[in-house]
């Protein structure tokens, strides 16, 4: 196991010592939520009207950051239930793979279904 100063663990063993591959740090919604506006920033042409827009400029309104903030807190919630999945696998002694390789799109339905919505 090589352990980085940000809280990186990368396994470097044989697949047989293969207890934990991977951890992170969980980051705060506030990352992740820029993250995801330089990703779609990166991709504007530089002839557009946003191109130089800075993350939380001021001249745009609060709710069009708050949007992003919002998918990061669902990126969030979707990894502490993976999270959670895997634990429960691990505990339970299911073949780990198979809960890391499950589709997430039932995640929508299983909020919906949380939140009381149809």
């Amino acid at each position: 196991m090589i352990d980085k100063p940000n809280g990186v663990s990368l396994w470097s063993g044989k697949p047989a010592e293969a207890n934990d591959i991977l951890t992170l740090q969980t980051p705060r919604a506030e990352e992740i939520a820029r993250a995801i506006w330089q990703r779609q920033h990166a991709a504007l042409p530089a002839e557009s009207l946003s191109y130089h827009t800075q993350w939380r400029d001021q001249s745009l309104p609060t709710r069009f950051w708050d949007e992003f903030l919002l998918d990061a807190h669902a990126v969030l919630l979707l990894l502490h239930e993976k999270h959670s999945d895997y634990r429960n696998a691990r505990e339970n002694g299911v073949n780990e793979s198979s809960v890391l390789a499950s589709s997430v799109a039932d995640l929508p339905a299983r909020h919906c279904a949380r939140d009381g919505a149809p």
